[in-house]
């Protein structure tokens, strides 16, 4: 019997001691809020993107972009998060003699689900690898007009997307962060005005690097 209660004084001793361990952690954020900006590059690939490589353009197809967020940790592994990000971006209609470039500008809304890779294992260390994938939607507007001989554009176009990437972040001990995010964005053709021609799918690639705040 004394052994019994001796065994059942150590595995109580244990989990007190780990549960005081766990509290003691600056990097867990089970059931708390988390705010964050980001900005950086992005890659636009739509119908014609090779022209700009044609015409020596290589650099529209970049265009920098920012991203603010708001999210929620249900535990110290999961957690959702909601972002609002613009950008202003170039596309090209068919080159038939010459580059028919234009401008537009395209906001986002999104729903991600985000999962720590090391917090899953329960390892609370400062640095940190996520991967994520959300549902969202985005509109895209104020198009300049190439002039193009056949082809036109259509401004004012709300279209749904989806999106998966994977982010690093470094946390310091006061709840403060930084990190960096790379992901890919798909929409239907019409996100940059043209009516569907070739692949139907319109495509970003961004690379943003920004701060996170997790709060109490």
């Amino acid at each position: 019997m004394r052994r019994i209660l001796a065994v059942i004084a150590i595995i109580v001793a244990g989990t007190a001691s780990m549960q005081a361990r766990k509290h003691l952690t600056p990097y867990e954020y089970g059931r708390s809020l988390f705010i964050s900006v980001q900005g950086g590059p992005l890659y636009f690939n739509g119908d014609y993107s090779h022209a700009f490589k044609k015409y020596g353009e290589d650099l529209k197809v970049f265009a920098p972009f920012g991203e603010f967020a708001a999210g929620y940790y249900f535990d110290n592994a999961q957690a959702v998060r909601v972002s609002l990000s613009y950008s202003r971006k170039h596309g090209s209609l068919e080159p038939v003699s010459e580059l028919y470039s234009y401008k537009f500008s395209t906001s986002h809304v999104f729903a991600d689900y985000m999962i720590n890779l090391n917090t899953i294992g329960e390892y609370y260390i400062p640095l940190n690898p996520y991967l994520y994938a959300g549902l969202g939607a985005a509109h895209t507007f104020s198009f300049t007009d190439p002039e193009h001989p056949y082809q036109t554009l259509t401004s004012g176009n709300t279209v749904p997307g989806a999106r998966f990437g994977a982010l690093i972040e470094y946390d310091f001990p006061n709840r403060l962060g930084i990190f960096g995010d790379a992901g890919l964005d798909f929409f239907p053709d019409r996100y940059n005005g043209q009516e569907p021609v070739s692949f139907p799918i319109d495509m970003n690639i961004h690379l943003g690097f920004g701060v996170v705040w997790h709060l109490k």
